[in-house]
This record gives structure tokens, sequence and C-alpha cells, in this order.
């Protein structure tokens, strides 16, 4: 991993998240099993083994200025690698999103205690 942020936890960088692409898809696991809107929260949950990351659609840019109600239609793709909207020619890498979430709460503080475990454990 090749920068680091706050706490001693790394950036991760598109290399980082493109080996563990590439990994999963190998040992044919999904790189997100699972994709929800819940429009009630405006944001998408994103399911990865046990573990969830609730992702708010203003993060998203490909999906500013789309009403929620069209958001019911956006799809998680058979291998899990990609978010679509189809009829919106949208098409968003769902590694590259997650990894910049990631680095984005971990910028602002905002990822709570799990992300603390999972740094202090990550960088030891």
């Amino acid at each position: 991993m090749s920068s680091q942020a706050a706490a001693g936890a790394t950036t991760l960088t598109a290399a980082d998240f493109g080996k563990l692409v590439d990994g999963a898809v190998a040992t044919g696991r999904k790189v997100i099993e699972r994709l929800l809107y819940l429009d009630n929260l405006d944001v998408f949950v994103l399911q990865s083994g046990p573990i969830a990351l609730l992702i708010e659609r203003a993060f998203i840019n490909e999906f500013k200025g789309l009403s929620t109600r069209k958001m019911k239609n956006v799809r998680l793709s058979p291998a899990g690698t990609t978010i679509e909207l189809e009829k919106y020619d949208i098409y968003i890498e769902a590694a590259g999103l997650v990894t910049d979430y990631i680095n984005h709460i971990r910028k602002e503080g905002s990822g709570g205690f799990i992300l603390n475990l999972l740094d202090v454990h990550s960088s030891r």
C-alpha cells in the first residue's frame, strides 16, 4: 500500500485494488456480493462477506442529478465487479468505488470504530 493516511492507515491505490480484484476473480469470488439501495436513507449498501459498507449516493458522481426513483434500477454485474445503471449507460467499477470511499472516510476521520480496528490490525 502506497501512502500513509490517518493514524497509521495506508491509502489504497489503483494498483492495490487491482491486485485484490484479480485475486478475487482468479479464485471465483465476487468482489461485491450484494448491492442494495435504501431510498429512505439515500445510500447504497455494498456487502462482501460479513462486512457491509454504506455509501451515500451523493458521494457517487455518476448518480448526481438522477432521482432516487431511478436508483431502483441499479444492478450489480454477475461477477460483482461493476455497478450498473444500463438505461443511463452508467458503469462503475465496484472495487474502485469502495477504495475511493474508504480513502475518503479515512481522510475525514468518519470511518468509525470498525475501520479503526481494521486499520490497527493491518498496521501490525
